[in-house]
């Protein structure tokens, strides 16, 4: 079976180097010259908390993969680039497709929509990832921070745009299992939601005060913007039906209680973050942190930009997801820097 990986970054380059080792048949294909050379020398590297491996994928440019001629067409295609390359990166990958072959969005934001309007419903999956904390830190080497196989705790959720029952959701999970933990959901869009939340309560905090989530919810002056943010997301999606689970380590139910005025189920909600313990290093920021820090565009328009556009048309106010798009904006036009002073302006009043 061929598969291909369109965006071997931290997420991709983890997954694609992790089942090439495991004897797949794995063509990672990148924009990031330095970073295919890197892997085409020496392999893939990656190290994590069991100790280190080396991955040997096939690694190509963007460039090498649209003007070579390809024996055999992919079969399966993870689509791990950022949200505001999916489309372009779909209309690539849609003539090299086996008939029966598909893509699955293996992506921090809700993309599976843009796919499917590119290669169609049948040919289009989704997989959540979850607290998988990998990092490529120089061309050809990822780091894994929390250890593999945790009890309990699925990386991958796979699963149809529907939510039923498939023999392809299976394969997928049982070909992530060679990764990390992983099973179906039934349940995408809400595990989508879920994961949108913690997203919008984590990433956007990240790129405007360049504070980590460790450090946002150790912070009594942070915790409330955060809760804010989780508690418009959940809101937002329920009232567009979803079943949203837990977020983070949070029901996403308390979430929703939280929403609609209950004080008892915010102070809950503010205690247990106190509390929460978090593997990873004090200061290891976001995705979109990390993106604000190397000077690279971020994904706020589909993270809590999206939470604000399909607030609007839920009839939502969502004041503090929109406060962080508009702080994050002049961030990313080099009107402001992220400094926690940025805090007093992501405040909602009331």
């Amino acid at each position: 079976m061929k598969l291909a990986i369109f965006g071997a970054g931290a997420v991709g380059g983890y997954v694609g180097g992790l089942l090439a080792h495991e004897g797949c048949e794995v063509t990672l294909v990148d924009m990031w010259h330095e970073h295919v050379a890197a892997i085409r020398d020496h392999g893939l590297e990656i190290t994590g908390p069991e100790g280190s491996l080396v991955g040997r994928p096939r690694a190509v440019t963007i460039g090498e993969f649209t003007s070579t001629v390809w024996p055999e067409p992919v079969d399966i295609a993870f689509i791990c680039v950022k949200s505001y390359d999916t489309e372009w990166i779909a209309t690539l990958l849609k003539p090299h497709l086996a008939p029966d072959g598909f893509a699955v969005s293996l992506q921090n934001c809700l993309n599976e929509g843009t796919v499917a309007r590119v290669l169609g419903a049948e040919r289009t999956l989704g997989c959540v990832v979850a607290s998988i904390s990998v990092e490529l830190f120089a061309p050809g080497r990822i780091r894994r921070e929390r250890a593999r196989r945790t009890e309990g705790h699925s990386v991958f959720r796979v699963g149809e745009l529907d939510g039923r029952q498939s023999e392809r959701t299976h394969l997928v999970s049982e070909m992530l299992h060679k990764v990390d933990n992983a099973r179906v959901t039934t349940n995408l869009q809400g595990e989508r939601w879920s994961k949108l939340a913690n997203n919008a309560m984590n990433s956007g905090i990240a790129a405007t005060t360049g504070l980590s989530a460790k450090q946002g919810m150790a912070d009594a002056a942070l915790r409330p913007v955060m809760i804010d943010l989780a508690m418009e997301t959940v809101a937002v999606g329920t009232a567009l039906g979803h079943a949203l689970e837990r977020v983070g380590k949070v029901d996403a139910a308390l979430y929703l209680r939280a929403a609609r005025g209950d004080g008892a189920a915010r102070g809950e909600i503010d205690a247990l973050l106190s509390a929460q313990g978090d593997p990873r290093p004090a200061t290891r920021l976001s995705s979109m942190g990390q993106d604000i820090a190397k000077g690279r565009r971020t994904e706020i328009d589909f993270l809590n930009g999206y939470v604000v556009e399909m607030g609007r048309q839920a009839g939502i106010a969502t004041p503090a997801n929109a406060r962080v798009v508009a702080l994050v904006q002049e961030i990313q036009a080099g009107r402001r820097a992220p400094h926690p002073d940025n805090l007093r302006r992501l405040a909602v009043p009331g």
